[in-house]
């Protein structure tokens, strides 16, 4: 999963200083110099961002409920081997009882 997100752009230079002021003759002196001309605006920044965050939990979720339900079937199957060999274990000792008091 990927987002997009675009940054907004830097903020623009400061202005120039201003022009020097015109020399005058009597009363009326001259006009003052224009001021300088503003910065140029910033550029935009494309950030990446990848959300792995959730994909990571989903998949260790997953491989959490796999070895469990593995090792539930594997408890399972030897408790059924276990009990076969018990059975037959049993059932020999009691054919080999009722042999020997045949016997007897």
């Amino acid at each position: 999963m990927l987002w997009f997100a675009r940054g907004g752009g830097g903020g623009g230079g400061g202005g120039g200083g201003g022009g020097g002021g015109g020399g005058g003759e009597g009363e009326l002196g001259g006009g003052g110099g224009g001021g300088g001309g503003g910065g140029g605006g910033g550029g935009g920044v494309l950030v990446v961002v990848l959300v792995v965050v959730v994909v990571v939990v989903v998949v260790v979720v997953v491989v959490v409920v796999v070895v469990v339900v593995a090792a539930a079937a594997a408890a399972a199957v030897a408790a059924v081997a276990v009990a076969e060999a018990v059975a037959a274990a049993l059932q020999y000792q009691y054919l080999r009882m009722i042999k020997w008091e045949k016997v007897t």
